[in-house]
């Protein structure tokens, strides 16, 4: 097909076939640019319909002028065609309180806010719709403030476009992903395993130091006691008296008063 436009819009996936023709003498050459980088030398291309075909493209033909009297001229001419290659909406991702979620799983603390965004890239650019259930609203966001019970359950995201190329019908692009959103209970901090397996050798040594110091004290306390009761046996003058002294010597002092009489 010889198209004369300045604008071209194909879908994605479409094999669309650029030919660019001039007259000229000499017969001119030709080449091909993308955004102002040489592409081929030829006057016709292919494009396959990736989303990197997108951009200007520009023929370039030129010839050289060499007449029998006079400076040899060179000639020159092009024309450029803007190319856009329509695709639809990729799949929508979710981004929650501004983290991706990829496993379709969010679980949120009861009472908090939770921000849900959706994101998706098309061509146009789609409208994106995010809601609870059925309930979808456009904006591709929705905030769930003290998030309860009632709030829990599937989110969907939707993204639409529509497309229209040069030739050819329009065409709808349509896009669905969910999340199942779940709330908990916030549950009081303990400390964390680090500090415990710092506390606990610190807290057993603790307790060694003090059997021993018991133990220690004790040996101490019975040591004493035996020194102190070995001290009180111990009579301070160092003449011994025994009980059989005590009783021969009353019987010497009674046979003495005897004789006395």
């Amino acid at each position: 097909m010889v198209i004369n436009v300045k604008y071209l819009k194909f879908f994605n996936g479409t094999t669309t076939e650029l030919e660019c023709n001039c007259s000229g003498n000499p017969m001119p050459t030709y080449r091909w640019e993308q955004n102002g980088i040489e592409l081929l030398n030829q006057n016709r291309i292919v494009l396959n319909g990736d989303t990197s075909d997108k951009g200007t493209y520009t023929c370039v033909a030129e010839n050289v002028m060499a007449p029998t009297y006079g400076p040899i001229l060179p000639g020159q001419s092009n024309m450029s065609l803007d190319i856009n290659v329509l695709y639809e909406p990729s799949e929508p991702k979710f981004i929650i309180n501004g983290a991706q979620v990829d496993n379709g799983i969010f679980t949120a603390l009861r009472g908090s806010n939770v921000l849900i965004e959706c994101q998706s890239h098309g061509n146009p650019t789609p409208s994106v719709y995010v809601g609870h259930a059925s309930a979808l609203q456009i904006g591709g966001r929705q905030l769930v403030k003290n998030i309860q019970d009632a709030d829990t359950g599937v989110y969907r995201c939707v993204a639409e476009n529509v497309m229209t190329p040069s030739f050819g019908p329009n065409k709808t692009g349509q896009s669905e992903n969910s999340i199942l959103i779940n709330i908990k209970d916030e549950v009081m901090k303990s400390a964390s395993p680090s500090l415990i397996g710092v506390l606990l050798p610190l807290l057993g040594a603790g307790v060694s130091l003090l059997l021993f110091l018991v133990t220690a004290a004790a040996i101490v306390w019975r040591c004493r006691m035996r020194y102190r009761g070995k001290q009180d046996e111990t009579v301070e003058n160092p003449m011994y008296i025994s009980a059989d002294d005590i009783i021969i010597d009353e019987i010497v002092t009674q046979k003495d008063d005897t004789v006395s009489m």
